[in-house]
Formats: structure tokens, sequence, C-alpha cells
């Protein structure tokens, strides 16, 4: 064996290692999804579609028609986070940016701003290793054409941008490299942190610009929609086929106070079908479910009768925000693409998969195993973890017979004790 042939054995095994150790910890990586793929062909199809629009409307092209993000909805392991991973892969090799976001206590899908922040701090950009936000600005003058188009659409179509986004741009463009910590200072803002209106203020009317911007504070959820709009035109703007944001463990919002519960509806509703004030902005956005969440949040707790009378009630003028809300919870009940459940002819050949992965992770040959019993309750995780928990026994004990019974995880739904902010408990 040449040197060449055992530099690539050698990275081959580390690939089939590294895909072993994140199907074990159910946690899929690049390496498990390029190795399984995935057999959700509808969804795929879909999710093509809507990576072919979003590049179009990067380029500036004109466009027929609205592209809804998708929403996925499947049981406890049955293969969203890989499916996830595997669509953030194919956008990554069509040259989007690409965000992954858990629904968390840290990121609850109420505060846009906290979402914004983790898909930002989450960003990868292709064949880029370093800051997506610094990668995105290195690449904002490389395409002359895009970047005058950015400019010409700010004084048109977008000049409803927060002005202070603008404004740092023009900062940013004119005067960059030569105050390290101004350009980092303007980077930072555009990823979320804050920057003084005063000093903003102060920089324009040193450059004489001070005139030509309206800057004012503003509500910093507001902002954030902003930023999100202008941070997927500089992507555009930087050579990038638009920005895709995947957004994981939706159901927790089940946890939610009912106000809370009310708000995330409707950030729903923006994420599927884009931000009211700019519908053609280049990015797109998958969102995944439990496939029950309807039956357990939406008619359990007749939230669709419950959340708009409480977001009415919140404060005058709450209309548009109701609205949104409605619009989330119709697009739970009636647009989600359900994952399909394994064939067998699937399984058979996941199966051969993940035996050839751990043979060529552990350098053997592994017998055939029978893992769980093939019935239609089953989740594809459920296989997976016994199959391979059966191969790692009886790769330490050949003599070893092994026999797997599963049991069926339910994802409690049920909303915390807590009060909002209004004093109203769930």
């Amino acid at each position: 064996m040449t040197a060449i042939d055992a530099q690539k054995s050698s990275a081959a095994t580390v690939a089939a290692l590294r895909a072993l150790e994140a199907l074990r910890a159910g946690v899929p990586n690049r390496e498990s999804v390029l190795y399984l793929g995935t057999m959700q062909d509808q969804v795929v199809d879909k999710y093509l579609a809507n990576l072919e629009f979003t590049r179009r409307r990067a380029n500036w092209e004109p466009v027929e028609g609205v592209y809804d993000g998708l929403l996925l909805a499947g049981g406890f392991g049955s293969g969203k986070s890989h499916l996830l991973e595997y669509l953030a892969q194919r956008a990554l090799q069509e040259h989007f940016v690409v965000s992954s976001v858990v629904i968390s206590k840290e990121t609850p899908l109420h505060n846009i701003s906290a979402v914004y922040r983790a898909a930002i701090n989450d960003a990868r950009v292709p064949g880029r290793p370093g800051s997506a936000i610094g990668e995105i600005a290195t690449g904002l003058k490389t395409d002359p054409l895009r970047f005058a188009q950015l400019y010409r659409w700010l004084a048109t179509d977008g000049r409803f941008v927060d002005h202070r986004l603008t404004a740092t741009l023009r900062m940013f463009d004119q005067f960059g490299g030569g105050d390290e910590e101004f350009d980092d200072k303007i980077l930072q803002f555009w990823a979320g942190d804050t920057f003084a209106v005063a000093e903003i203020r102060k920089r324009l009317r040193e450059a004489g610009w001070l005139g030509e911007y309206d800057i004012r504070s503003t509500r910093e959820d507001a902002l954030c929609r902003d930023r999100l709009t202008f941070v997927s035109r500089l992507i555009a703007a930087a050579g990038y086929s638009g920005w895709v944001i995947l957004l994981d463990e939706v159901e927790l919002i089940g946890r939610y106070s009912l106000l809370q519960r009310g708000r995330s509806y409707a950030e729903i509703a923006q994420w599927l079908r884009g931000q009211d004030r700019d519908l053609n902005a280049p990015w797109t956005a998958v969102l995944a479910t439990v496939d029950d969440f309807e039956a357990e949040v939406l008619i359990a707790r007749n939230d669709l009768e419950k959340i708009p009378t409480r977001l009415s009630s919140v404060a005058q003028g709450a209309e548009q925000l109701v609205d949104s809300a409605k619009r989330g919870m119709e697009l739970l009940r009636e647009h989600s693409m359900h994952l399909e459940p394994p064939t067998s002819d699937e399984l058979d050949t996941t199966y051969r998969a993940i035996k050839s992965i751990h043979g060529e992770a552990l350098d053997w040959a592994p017998p055939d195993v029978h893992g769980i019993e093939r019935l239609p309750s089953n989740r594809m995780r459920q296989y997976v973890r016994s199959w391979i928990n059966e191969w790692d026994m009886v790769y330490l004990d050949p003599s070893y017979s092994p026999v797997t019974i599963s049991t069926d995880v339910k994802v409690d739904l049920s909303a915390e004790t807590q009060v909002d902010a209004e004093g109203y408990q769930p």
C-alpha cells in the first residue's frame, strides 16, 4: 500500500468512526448523513424547489408565486434531526449559508432575538471555517454587481430596514480596514449585539452623512427582523446562494405559557411565510416538530380558541399579532409534511449501510444481527440503535447472542408551571 493509499484508508476509517459515534448518540453529523442519505424523497423535492426559489431571489431574478418554508412532523426517533442535517449538507453543497438552531429554554421560539443570535452563531459558510459574519463581510466586494444591487435595494425597496443597519454598512464599505475595533463593532451589531445610537450619530456626523439617515432606537424584536432581512441580502451580495435556517424541536413551545405559545405560533407564520415587510428576502426556513402536536396541544388545550382571546387582551392594536398566531396554528394543522415510516426495503438498505460503517470503523467483518422486531410502530432510531448495540456486544464477545427489546418514549408536551409577563398562568 502506498503512502497515499494509506492516508485515504485512514481518512475513511476516521469518517466511519465519526459516523458510528454520531449514530450511537442519536446526534447526526456530516459523516452519518453522507453515509446513509435519506429516503424522504417528497420532503427533499420540496426543499430543493425552495432552494432554487431562494437562489433566484439572491440573484435578483423575477419570481412568481410564494414558496412557503417547510414544516416537518414526525415522532420521537423517526429521523427528523437526521433529515435536517441531510438538508443542511445539501444546502452547503449548493453554496448556501446554513444555520441549525434547536429550540430550548435559551432559544425560545417566541424570542426572535434569541433565535436570530443562535442562527448567526451557528451559521456555516460553505468552504469557510471562520466566523460567519466575518466571512460574509469579507466577501461583500468580490462581486461589484451584486454589491451595487444591494445598495440600490437599500435606497429603494429596502428603505424600511432600520437605518442603523444601512448606515453601518456604508461606514464599513467606506472606512473598513482603518479601525479594526470599529469594524468588529459593526460586524457584531449585524450579528445581534448593541451599538449605541449616540456613537452611530457621532460617526455619521464626522463623515457628513448624519442628515441622510433617521437614526433612532427601536424595539429589539423589530431590529432583529430587519437584521434577518439585511444579513440575508449581505449573504447574497457576498456571492452565496442565500441563507437556510433549520429549527428543530419546535414542539417545545407546548411547554410555554398561553401567551408565549401564542407569540410562538405567530413566529411560526413568520418563519414559514416570510417577513411581512420583505417577502423576497433570500432566506428560507425548515421547522421540525412532533407529529402529535396538533392533538396534544392545539386541540387538547383548546389553543385554537384561547390564543386569539389571550393575545387580544395583551394590548390595544394586537390585530396583526392575532392574525399571525392564527396563521401559524393553521400551518401546524394543515401544512405539515409528515415523515414517511421506513419500508422493509429501506430498512434493509439502512441495515447494510450501518453494517458497512461498523466494519470500516472497527476493522472487522460484522455478522448479521436480528435487532428489534420489524413493526409498523417502531421508529428508525430504534432499529439503528438495536443493530449498533448488538454489533458492539458481538464485537466484544463473538460468542454472545444479543436480544433487544424496545419501548416507546413519549415526548412530554405538558406546560411547565410558570407565570408569563402579564401574570397569566397557562
